[in-house]
């Protein structure tokens, strides 16, 4: 009788005795046979009984379903402990991966933008909240930098996975606190840039207004007219920008120094004409002093000429006027002394010399010789 005949013929009691090794099993057909099932199965040249599976059979096999379990129960070791081992290294590995990044990120810098930034006062700025809120994202920043990183050598699953989360929490609030240092930054120098523009156009404006007035006050008093005409252009130009809304801050203030050296060269015109009028009227008061031959000394002053000397002659650059040095009074001529006689001694013609007589006696004069007697 084969197998498959016997268990096929085998009921379900049979069958759960001949799988536990009951040394024991009655089957329900005892009764109806009056034999003993153990003593028919132990019997060698008993024939069994449909439906019961010999017992020698089942000693064969029963090595091979031990070893099969065994076999089970190794695989499942095998697959929990290799299962425990890949979850403890996965998760530590992806632990310092992050913690690696998180490093990196530490090291690595802002740009120049947030340096530039952190030296912003807020009234150097248009918005001065700009800078409270830059100064808010910094301090967040400063503080993922400095915060814990887990040491990525848990023994268990589940402690690894913790610290690996860990990590890969540190590196996402690192990466957010960098994005919005950086994006604060840019509002802040922007803000900044706002009110140098606007500081600019300001400085610009009155430059311009400086130089509209200087255009009039040097009509026809500049040595150099074309210097008039690039100020006039750099006042045009001045005003083009400030009317405008697209102007830049490098476009205000290349106009600014624009204005600034075109009325330069137009004071310097100016003054260089006033240098050539004031030389002009020196040599022309000189000519006038040369000419009157008056020793009077003469000097000038700003636009005019003031002579001193007994005369007095003025003159005036302003008024143009001109008062001729009277000619001083010719000196009178001293008394000549009176001659010396040619015959030292009497004369005896002294009473003719006299040319007065009193009842012919001599007179004296005061201031001339008198006789003797």
């Amino acid at each position: 009788m084969t197998r498959s005949e016997v268990l096929k013929g085998t009921d379900d009691k049979a069958l759960f005795c001949i799988a536990f090794d009951r040394l024991v099993c009655v089957s329900d057909h005892k009764e109806r046979s009056g034999v003993n099932r153990r003593s028919e199965i132990d019997a060698p040249d008993a024939t069994p009984e449909p439906g019961v599976l010999p017992r020698r059979w089942w000693r064969g096999r029963r090595v091979w379903v031990v070893g099969v379990v065994v076999l089970v129960l190794v695989a499942v070791a095998a697959g929990v402990g290799w299962w425990w081992r890949s979850a403890v290294g996965s998760a530590n590995g992806s632990c310092r991966g992050s913690v690696s990044e998180v490093r990196l990120l530490r090291s690595r810098g802002l740009g120049a933008g947030v340096g530039s930034a952190r030296r912003v006062a807020r009234a150097d700025v248009a918005d001065a909240g700009t800078v409270d809120a830059f100064a808010g994202a910094d301090a967040k920043l400063s503080k993922a930098v400095k915060a814990p990183l887990p040491s990525c050598s848990a023994g268990s699953p589940g402690a690894a996975r913790a610290e690996s989360d860990g990590a890969a929490r540190a590196v996402d609030s690192l990466r957010g606190a960098r994005s919005e240092v950086v994006r604060r930054a840019r509002r802040v120098l922007a803000s900044r840039d706002a009110k140098m523009l606007a500081d600019a156009r300001a400085s610009l404006g009155s430059r311009r207004d400086a130089g509209r007035a200087l255009l009039d006050s040097s009509a026809g008093s500049v040595a150099d007219e074309s210097t008039r005409d690039v100020l006039s252009g750099a006042v045009d130009r001045a005003g083009g920008l400030l009317d405008g809304k697209g102007s830049t801050l490098k476009d205000v203030r290349a106009a600014g120094k624009a204005l600034d050296d075109a009325m330069s060269a137009v004071n310097a015109s100016v003054q260089a004409k006033a240098d050539a009028d004031a030389q002009a009227a020196a040599q022309a008061q000189a000519q006038v002093s040369a000419s009157t031959g008056s020793s009077s000394s003469g000097g000038y002053s700003g636009g005019g000429y003031t002579g001193g000397g007994s005369g007095g002659a003025r003159y005036s650059g302003g008024g143009q006027s001109y008062r001729p040095v009277a000619p001083a009074p010719a000196a009178r001529p001293a008394p000549a002394a009176p001659a010396a006689p040619s015959n030292p001694g009497y004369d005896p013609d002294w009473v003719s010399h006299t040319g007065v007589t009193n009842g012919g006696a001599p007179v004296c004069q005061h201031g001339a010789a008198c006789g003797i007697g």
